[in-house]
């Protein structure tokens, strides 16, 4: 369930930014950060809390990839935004 969450992410940044992110040891990096933003769950439902924070870092992803291009700051790559979120 986390790789296809992972994957998701991987993909609206992938559009926003046009960097293909296509190898695995992005995909498995970015599970353990995914795991680990989301190890902090005590209640019952862990995949419902797990869908809620991808949820909110997509929200965090689209706004962060709609810099205007004349602007001078580059894009974090995935795994660093992804830490950030």
């Amino acid at each position: 369930m986390i790789r296809d969450y992972v994957l998701w992410l991987i993909d609206l940044y992938a559009k926003g930014t046009r960097i293909p992110l296509d190898d695995q040891d992005t995909v498995n990096e970015a599970i353990l950060v995914l795991r680990r933003h989301t190890s902090r769950w005590i209640g019952d439902s862990v995949e419902d809390f797990i869908s809620l924070v991808v949820a909110e870092m997509a929200e965090r992803i689209r706004p962060s990839l709609e810099i205007p291009s004349h602007n001078t700051h580059p894009l974090p790559p995935f795994l660093t935004m992804l830490e950030r979120l």
